[in-house]
Order: structure tokens, then sequence, then C-alpha cells
């Protein structure tokens, strides 16, 4: 009797967790639309089509302020899920975004271009970032090769100084020849990134991007993805092992 009872409440459990429905809510804004307007003002996408993979959430529209909300139903807490954003004229740039864990707290930030956006934000952060690399490499470069004839040009020469000297413009000489491989590396890199919804270290690598000092732009740039990834790869183990358990 009592295992029979055992089954029967197994059997109502599990009837239960297929019917459950679980919200899962987001939000989808134009890519830096902020970013790009005067007034630092971001656009969000209304009327764009939101729509799980599996048919396990009727279809829904965004609103006025980009806003969505799906309805999951039969899916189990925790279970990885795809859905899809659409809107005629605009594409999903950060598509790796359309995964997500049925019952997460965090709202999905969804954000859109025109077909040609990435193609043409690309080409401007790496024409500026390049231009201002190569200026201010010149400069320096100017710099060090006065102090260096200076030097050379005193009746007591200062080695140690000298050679202080020749070591920094070997190092400028070095950084010019990388400008062009690190200014596309740093636009790819760039090119889908939403400045509008970026971590300070992401623009603060941005800024300096632009500002022509790449060294410092990679390296901060590498951190905040380092952090990023971390934060990405501890979200779906947690999801994964609460699953499992």
């Amino acid at each position: 009797m009592k295992k029979h009872l055992l089954t029967l409440l197994s059997l109502s459990f599990a009837a239960i967790s297929l019917c459950q429905q679980i919200p899962f809510s987001g939000v989808v804004t134009i890519m830096n639309s902020g970013y790009d307007s005067k007034t630092g003002k971001i656009e969000y996408v209304s009327l764009a089509t939101v729509e799980d993979d599996d048919k396990r959430a009727q279809s829904t529209l965004t609103l006025a302020n980009g806003s969505f909300k799906l309805v999951l139903v039969g899916l189990p807490q925790n279970e990885h899920f795809t859905f899809q954003v659409k809107k005629e004229g605009l594409e999903v740039v950060n598509i790796d975004e359309l995964e997500a864990v049925a019952g997460q707290k965090e709202q999905a930030k969804i954000f859109m271009a025109k077909p040609q956006y990435i193609a043409d934000f690309r080409s401007n952060i790496y024409k500026v970032g390049k231009t201002n690399a190569q200026i201010a490499l010149d400069k320096k470069q100017a710099q060090l090769l006065a102090d260096y004839n200076a030097e050379k040009n005193k009746s007591q020469l200062n080695q140690e100084r000298i050679g202080q000297l020749e070591t920094a413009l070997a190092k400028v000489f070095t950084e010019k020849t990388q400008i062009e491989a690190v200014a596309n590396e740093l636009a790819d890199k760039y090119k889908r990134i939403n400045l509008d919804d970026a971590s300070e270290l992401f623009q603060e690598a941005f800024r300096w991007f632009q500002e022509g000092d790449l060294p410092k732009a990679q390296k901060l740039l590498q951190h905040s993805l380092s952090r990023a990834d971390s934060i990405l790869i501890g979200r779906k183990r947690n999801a994964d092992l609460k699953r499992r358990l």
C-alpha cells in the first residue's frame, strides 16, 4: 500500500512538473543606440516577434520599451532552451544570448542592428584606433629621438640613459609594426559588443582603443573578456548542476 502511494505521488509530481509554467523575460534594444546618439538615449525595439524554438510558449511581441515575456509550459526548471527574436530589417547581433535557462533570474538582453551596421561600425572604429595609434607613436618616437640625440651630444655621455632611450625606441618601433594587426584584432572583438550595455572595463578598453593606446586597450579587453567568460561558464555550470540534482 505504501509503495503504491509513493508511486502515485511520484506520478503526480511528474505531471505537475510537466504542466508548470515558467516565465522568461527580456528586453530588445538597438545596438550602440545610446553610444551613437548625441543624447545618449537607448533605442528600444518594439513589435519584434519572440518565440521559443520548441514551441513550448506562445509567441509574443516586444512592447514599446523593448520588453517581452514568454511563458514556458512543460519545461523542467533549469533546462536549457533556445528562442528567436525577429523583426524585418534588423538582425540579432548577440546570437549567443538566444540560449537561456528556464527559471533564470536575470533578464535576457538582446540587441539588434541593420545588416550593414556591423561592417560599417567595425570599419569606423578600426580607422580611428589605427590613425590615433600612428599619431601617438610618431609623436613619442620624435620625442625619444630628440632626447637620444641630446644625450649623444653631451660632453659626458650617460650610457645608462642612452641605453634606456635605445630600448624605448626599439619598443616604439615594434609597436608601430604591430599597429595594423592589433587594430584589426580589437576591431573584430568590439564589432559585436553593445557599448550601451558593456561593463566599465569594456568601455575603458574601448576608449583607449579609440585614443590610440592599443597595448593598453588590448590588455584591458583581454582581462574583461576573461571575466565575462568565467561568469558565463559559471552560470551554465550552476544550471547544469541544478538540473541534475
